[in-house]
């Protein structure tokens, strides 16, 4: 292929089928997060798992049960307040708003408030620990004395993704704890149990964060406001929040002052990623802790998503190229898209990359703010490019397909409760598995992804975008009709089509032409391809002339599915040079 958009390479075919996407969890029940979604992940306590949400202000835990989420962002409650209604001046008593409160936050009348769809009010100023004023006035009914919950919410932007690890049996308490970070507010701990997330004790900030060696590593870490870009600070073995005292220490990477941007494992090691650099730490024990490596300098991730875990292998996006590492060694691939790609970055928006495994289709998708997105400045990317790295094509490079998939992250969920046939509620024909598909189980990992309006969609669930029509095609790569000087007749075009029985619409097959190779080409014709296979009918007859051509294939519209394993054409000369 020369180029596609909304296909797959699966099992040596090119496939459209369920290349779109649904809300989540359903239509009726669709999650709106109020925000760019910048987290989607799920905890993996001892008995059981958590799915979590994140946007640039809140932290939301889901409730399978119910279909709905809650907040777990931090809280301050103490004291009571009055309100007045038509005035934006909120009054507190028992209260220290001054050294608890900010800008931003958000106020409810209510103890312990965590439902997303209860009344609201964003802080304007903190004017001292027994007043507030509102950016809007107070629109309910005046009342004094009343309790209250002020949501704490996070100061990071759309480009400060979270970063998260779990701890399993953390000491001293003996819980699973998980972490998060944005890079921007101070490090947040949650056990799973309370109903809001807890400002660690570490007290200090950090942009990313790994679990290595039964410890917590913090990378790229601020100190009493001191930034230290290029150090690393451990915990204590077994105590994640420990970083003062035993094992705990802090150490400088590398030479220089190249950021550091993910700490990924690989095997005994812990890969320090920076984005002009990339070095292995080796944990030994005390006095001497690590011992690292340098395995090269000029060369590194360009952002903190930039980098796909294959467990014994890391791929990595660089600021040239594709590269893989795999402890000793980089070597460069996947040149035939990347270095194309590569030119039509958005520098300004590196961080907002993002990679996400597909297991269950044996895809890699790479998400690269480019250029051509509608803001390029600041919004999100649009399309994702698919690394197809289960797919066996010899000598060949990996195949790679163009998607739309508009993420600001992405995700799985397990649903914990097995699918059955009356929950379905959309057409058997929209879907992509049999009556006894895994699908249908319990455990079956939903592939996720939030977009910038703080949506968050089941990507592979049907074949349209949320409703809208999908357009899909392959085409093929240009050659000489006939020898690059004469031109010819393209007689008949055989695509090899599966038969898809019954269906009403038809494969388009389109018919470009060129002057040459180099020339810009033009669309000679769309031919209609009946998928039915009716008898005798395997065929298109353009009957276009061409010195050069490119055949293309493809779809437009809700739930019109189609795969080809390749096609042959029938060319005469046509006298014409």
């Amino acid at each position: 292929m020369s180029d596609c958009l909304n296909v797959r390479v699966k099992e040596g075919k090119v496939v459209r089928d369920n290349m779109g996407w649904g809300a989540f969890p359903n239509d009726a029940d669709a999650l709106a997060l109020g925000g760019p979604v910048l987290l989607i992940d799920n905890f993996f306590l001892s008995t059981s798992q958590i799915l979590i949400f994140g946007t640039d202000t809140d932290l939301f835990r889901y409730d399978e049960g119910t279909s709905t989420v809650v907040f777990i962002t931090p809280r301050y409650e103490t004291g009571t307040v009055s309100v007045t209604n038509g005035s934006a001046v909120v009054t507190g008593s028992g209260t220290t708003w001054s050294t608890n409160l900010k800008a931003g936050d958000r106020i409810a009348l209510g103890a312990s408030e965590t439902d997303p769809e209860a009344t609201w009010y964003t802080i304007d100023t903190v004017d001292s620990d027994t007043q507030v004023t509102l950016t809007a006035n107070y629109a309910e009914a005046t009342s004094s004395g009343e309790a209250y919950t002020a949501r704490l919410t996070f100061t990071g932007g759309v480009r400060d993704y979270w970063r998260t690890e779990s701890f399993p049996k953390a000491q001293p308490g003996g819980d699973d704890l998980w972490f998060a970070t944005n890079g921007i507010d101070d490090v947040v701990t949650w056990d799973g149990v309370d109903d809001q997330v807890s400002v660690s004790t570490i007290g200090i900030k950090c942009k990313t964060l790994s679990r290595y060696k039964n410890m917590m590593i913090y990378g790229h870490i601020t100190v009493s406001g001191d930034l230290r870009s290029f150090s690393i600070r451990n915990s204590a073995i077994g105590e994640p929040e420990n970083v003062s005292t035993k094992e705990a220490a802090e150490f400088v990477v590398h030479d220089g002052v190249d950021p550091i941007v993910a700490l990924v494992p690989l095997g005994d090691s812990l890969t320090v990623y920076g984005e002009r650099s990339i070095t292995l730490a080796q944990f030994v024990g005390p006095p001497l802790m690590f011992v690292f490596r340098a395995v090269i300098a000029g060369l590194g991730a360009l952002a903190g998503r930039a980098i796909a875990d294959f467990g014994d292998f890391h791929e990595f996006l660089g600021a040239d190229a594709q590269y893989r590492f795999d402890g000793i060694g980089v070597s460069e691939m996947g040149s035939h898209v990347w270095r194309e790609i590569l030119r039509k970055q958005s520098p300004q928006r590196l961080d907002a990359i993002i990679s996400h495994f597909d297991e269950e289709n044996g895809e890699l998708l790479w998400g690269m703010p480019l250029n051509t997105d509608a803001d390029p400045e600041n919004g999100s990317i649009e399309r994702v490019h698919v690394e197809h790295y289960l797919e066996e094509v010899g000598s060949d490079p990996t195949p790679f397909t163009i998607r739309e998939v508009p993420a600001t992250a992405f995700g799985f969920f397990e649903r914990l409760d097995t699918l059955r046939f009356s929950d379905i509620t959309t057409a058997w024909s929209e879907q992509n598995f049999r009556w006894n598909d895994r699908f249908l189980q319990a455990a079956f990992p939903f592939n996720l992804f939030g977009d910038a309006n703080g949506n968050v969609f089941i990507l592979n669930e049907r074949d349209s975008k949320a409703g809208a029509a999908i357009t899909s095609y392959a085409r093929f790569g240009r050659v000489a009709a006939m020898d690059g000087v004469r031109k010819g007749v393209v007689r008949r075009i055989y695509p090899f089509t599966s038969r898809i029985p019954g269906v009403t619409y038809t494969l388009d097959v389109k018919v470009w032409r060129a002057e040459s190779m180099a020339d810009d080409r033009t669309l000679a014709g769309t031919f209609s391809h009946d998928l039915t296979h009716p008898e005798g009918r395997f065929f298109v007859s353009p009957r276009v002339s061409a010195r050069y051509m490119q055949i293309e294939f493809g779809t437009d519209g809700i739930s019109e599915p189609w795969e080809i394993s390749g096609y042959d054409i029938d060319i005469v000369p046509s006298g014409a040079r």
